[in-house]
């Protein structure tokens, strides 16, 4: 079977209702991302204005593919939240 390994960088943002939403989630999950997501992942989370970036760095397709259904089930819970 080949080797489908090849690093992967993604990057999305999510546009929020306000400022202060974007402030509180960001906040809520800012030690979520001081971890890598695994061994083969890991991600980062800043904030501009009222959207939330996201950025993802894997080793291959099947770990970015992973990794960006986790966070958007961690960001989605997060939102749901607050």
């Amino acid at each position: 079977m080949p080797s489908s390994e090849f690093p992967i960088s993604l990057s999305f943002s999510i546009e929020l209702d306000s400022v202060e939403l974007a402030e509180q989630a960001y906040l809520a999950l800012l030690p979520e991302f001081s971890e890598a997501i695994s061994a083969r992942s890991t991600a980062q989370i800043s904030k501009n204005e009222s959207e939330l970036v996201l950025d993802i760095q894997a080793k291959d397709l099947i770990a970015s593919r992973a990794a960006v259904n986790s966070l958007i089930k961690l960001v989605t819970l997060t939102l749901e939240i607050l």
